[in-house]
């Protein structure tokens, strides 16, 4: 296994309370003894692997990870709330990674395939998240930062995403893969319709906020 599965360098041993998910993405499936399937973690538990307790159909596409994702997020959010604590969640799905999947109920719903279903289901639970800070009441006092770790992979054809008019993607240094560590923040100060104002600029999207900008940026 990779370093990053060791028990010293789970979240949780690096400054977080809670933890659910894996320390790699859900590659495989691998059968041999020597390459095991990736761990899932809750907390510093290791609770299965995937594939193997935890179901990827790489021929369906079929899998209920994201919606687990999404279950472990709205809890950790309620429970935090629930003792007045302010929290810090960093959620993080991975479907939209290949192998791509998605749940029943995203299966097969989308003109792109797997890919287009992954991003279809990943868009839902994201407004699940925020249809929560609504529900108990601290929308106006939660950010929400939304961003990627690097642009489509196009080497996967429409596997891997579509870049529009930018150079190249995932794994390289051209326009497209940089551009990706910009961020869209959101805080719905007022009403939940509060991020009204948007200009375009180079191809990036600015939102203007209550409190001044809050941009994207390419530096």
């Amino acid at each position: 296994m990779a370093p990053r599965h060791r028990r010293q360098f789970l979240p949780c041993n690096r400054g977080f309370d809670e933890f659910f998910g894996s320390g790699n993405c859900h590659f495989g499936p691998y059968n041999d003894v020597k390459q095991p399937n990736m761990p899932v973690y809750k907390d510093d538990k290791m609770v299965g692997r995937y594939y193997t307790n935890f179901t990827i159909n790489k021929m369906t596409g079929h899998s209920n990870i994201s919606q687990i994702f999404l279950q472990e997020g709205l809890s950790f959010i309620e429970k935090q709330h629930s003792v007045g604590n302010p929290f810090f969640l960093y959620w993080t799905p991975d479907a939209t990674h290949g192998p791509n999947y998605a749940s029943p109920m995203f299966n097969g719903k989308s003109i792109r395939g797997n890919y287009g279903d992954a991003v279809m289901e990943m868009d839902y639970c994201v407004g699940k998240i925020l249809q929560k800070l609504k529900e108990l009441g601290i929308d106006e006092n939660t950010f929400v930062f939304f961003t990627s770790d690097n642009g489509a992979a196009t080497y996967r054809g429409s596997a891997g995403g579509d870049n529009g008019p930018f150079l190249c993607g995932k794994e390289t240094t051209y326009e497209e893969d940089e551009r990706t560590w910009n961020s869209l923040v959101a805080w719905f100060y007022s009403s939940w319709n509060h991020y009204s104002s948007v200009r375009k600029h180079n191809g990036l999207v600015y939102y203007k906020s209550h409190f001044s900008w809050s941009e994207t940026t390419t530096r």
